[in-house]
């Protein structure tokens, strides 16, 4: 009885060592692209998406995990200092014989003392390739009414499982 515990111990802790290699070992799914917002340079920038199954699903980019991506195609990595980017819900569509990735209001872009809110979907068209690359561009509004609208462009935007 004592060697069968044994066992059983043995086999349960190394299947919970395996769980817990592979966890680590797993990296998440991400969405890349280069980002212009009003009339500054444009930026590389990295966005972690939620656990979901890849597009064609739904996907949902956390703007908690916006980075700056220093192989970016711009070659300028974002720095966005005391701005913060909303998450961003992307759905994805076939137009014709290519795909669309539709960001869907409400995503907002706050700095220091505007607020940029998205009142319509930015619709991104892409080739082929589900996952990519997609480009789009929409004006966003500011507020107070102080702030003007500002142009909100992502280009190379594209899915890496």
């Amino acid at each position: 009885m004592r060697r069968l515990r044994m066992i059983l111990w043995t086999v349960l802790v190394s299947c919970l060592l395996a769980g817990v290699a592979t966890a680590s070992s797993a990296s998440a799914a991400y969405f890349s692209g280069t980002l212009t917002i009003g009339s500054a340079p444009p930026c590389d920038f990295e966005m972690t998406t939620t656990v979901a199954p890849p597009p064609p699903a739904s996907q949902t980019l956390l703007g908690s995990t916006f980075v700056g991506d220093p192989f970016g195609p711009s070659g300028n990595p974002c720095n966005l200092t005391g701005t913060t980017i909303s998450d961003l819900d992307v759905s994805f569509a076939i137009d014709g014989s290519h795909f669309d990735a539709i960001a869907s209001p409400p995503f907002r872009v706050v700095s220091v003392f505007c607020t940029y809110s998205a009142t319509a979907s930015l619709v991104m068209h892409g080739g082929a390739n589900i996952y990519g690359p997609y480009g789009g561009s929409t004006s966003l509004a500011g507020s107070p009414s102080s702030c003007p609208p500002m142009s909100f462009t992502l280009s190379n935007f594209e899915y890496n499982p």
